[in-house]
C-alpha cells in the first residue's frame, strides 16, 4: 500500500493577547503575552491592568513613559 505525504496545513497563529507598549526612555517592550516576571506581572496582564507603581525592569521609567507600539 501506497501512502502520499500529505502535509498538514500549519495551526493558525495565536492573536495577541493585547498591544505591547515600548519604554520611551530605553526602547524596552512590554508584551503582554509574557508579562514581567521579574516585577511579578503575570502572562497574560494588559499594559492597562499593570499596577501604578510598576515601572521599566530596564530602565526605572514610569509606566505614564511608554507609548503604544505601532
Amino acid at each position: 500500500m501506497l501512502f502520499r505525504s500529505m502535509k498538514r496545513p500549519a495551526p493558525p497563529k495565536p492573536e495577541p493577547i493585547g498591544k505591547s507598549y515600548v519604554c520611551s526612555g530605553c526602547g524596552y517592550v512590554y508584551d503582554p503575552d509574557l508579562g514581567d516576571e521579574d516585577g511579578e506581572v503575570m502572562p497574560g496582564t494588559l499594559f492597562e491592568k499593570l499596577p501604578e507603581e510598576w515601572v521599566c525592569p530596564e530602565c526605572g521609567e514610569d509606566k505614564e513613559q511608554f507609548i503604544e507600539e505601532a
